[in-house]
């Protein structure tokens, strides 16, 4: 049940009760019929988050802060909706900051300030809902320019991922500065060792976290200690980057996608071998050498800021090009059999595993490294420092 009341200043309280629960609750506005989710920004209480049930819950709303038409004679009403747990809304944020809030909407119109605030690149991670559970589809067709073998891929559940590459801005709100000084250390005098020492600048701060090795820094010593070898162990080192991410919300298993989960995400639906319909042209979609000079505030040797080019249809950008991704599986060199929700080679704790990234970066020439399906084997067993090397963080879908 929802009751909804105005006082005379304009803001708006809104009561509900919901049966049961616990439940993710969000809410959208009429503003003379008109449904103005994009608007509402100065919502505060019970709502775009997980709520108990059996109990009254309250949200308040200022309209006149985000929406300046609204007047006296203007007609409202509010549409209060409850989430099952296990099927949240397609977005979700988790604030690095603070007392590390994790928030929900339903759509990319509701997120407050808009996919490209840059506090989704700074200091909250904007996760998309990507609708997989149940789906069977074709891994590896990518216009003939991949390198693995088509065969089937079924997803049994939904799973979020990361809308952007984690930049460093992010990366520093869990490392803190001793995280910037540590890859300098451990680079020497490198250009990258470089970047990181001196670029602090807003554009620098939103490039991607490149430089982080997958055992050394993302995940844990999978070389040395067999414990951290992913699949065998799903666990991470505490004192890792990933280990850090996951101490800022409990019960939040946050890791690297899998190579199918990155595949899939990426394509979105299409199956040409870039996710903007094209076998050919990146273009619009991708930093990568032919096009990094388009970009005025580039840097020669370094990646670009996220989320500046197009996002494919999922929402997600940088999906091709800017940096190589690293994703959890062991190389392949050619397709697994067909199966459900796989996590990579058969031998699995093989010492000397080459770890993949996937997606192609922006000094990539070779339009077929910037494919969906093409994997690219680390040659040093998941400990390369390079800078066209970052990644971004996957979780399952379910609200804890």
């Amino acid at each position: 049940s929802v009751t909804m009341a105005q006082d005379a200043v304009g803001a708006i309280t809104v009561n509900y009760e919901i049966e049961g629960g616990p439940a993710i609750v969000t809410a959208a506005f009429e503003i003379d019929g008109a449904v103005v989710e994009d608007q509402v920004q100065h919502v505060v209480g019970d709502v775009n988050r997980k709520v108990e049930g059996d109990t009254t819950h309250t949200f308040t709303w200022r309209p006149e802060d985000s929406w300046k038409l609204v007047s006296d004679r203007t007609d409202l009403a509010v549409q209060v909706k409850a989430w099952a747990l296990d099927n949240p809304p397609p977005y979700m944020t988790m604030e690095l900051f603070g007392a590390h809030a994790i928030r929900f909407y339903p759509s990319r119109e509701a997120l407050p300030g808009g996919e490209a605030d840059p506090v989704y690149k700074t200091r909250t991670l904007l996760m998309r809902k990507i609708p997989a559970g149940g789906i069977a589809w074709t891994m590896g067709v990518s216009g003939g320019s991949g390198n693995e073998t088509p065969h089937t891929v079924t997803f049994t559940k939904d799973y979020y991922i990361g809308v952007y590459p984690v930049t460093l801005a992010q990366y520093l709100e869990v490392k803190g500065s001793a995280g910037r000084d540590a890859i300098i250390s451990s680079l020497g005098s490198t250009d990258l060792a470089k970047a990181y020492a001196n670029d602090a600048s807003s554009y620098g701060m939103m490039r991607p976290a490149a430089g982080l090795a997958y055992t050394w820094h993302l995940r844990g010593n999978q070389r040395g200690d067999s414990a951290y070898n992913w699949p065998s162990h799903k666990e991470v080192q505490a004192s890792m980057v990933i280990g850090l991410f996951r101490s800022r919300f409990t019960g939040y298993v946050l890791d690297l996608p899998t190579s199918a989960q990155w595949e899939y995400a990426c394509r979105a639906g299409v199956g040409t071998a870039f996710n903007n319909g094209s076998d050919t042209d990146p273009g619009d979609v991708a930093w990568y050498a032919a096009n990094n000079a388009d970009d005025p505030d580039w840097a020669e040797g370094m990646p670009h800021a996220v989320g500046l080019k197009k996002p494919n249809a999922f929402g997600l950008y940088d999906m091709h090009g800017n940096v190589d991704e690293w994703v959890l599986d062991c190389y392949t060199g050619n397709a697994l059999a067909d199966e459900s929700d796989p996590e990579g080679p058969i031998d699995r704790t093989a010492a000397g595993c080459n770890r993949v990234v996937r997606g192609g970066d922006f000094s990539t020439s070779i339009l077929s490294m910037l494919t969906s399906s093409y994997q690219r084997p680390d040659g040093n067993a998941g400990g390369a420092q390079t800078i066209n090397y970052g990644f971004r963080l996957c979780v399952p879908a379910v609200a804890q």
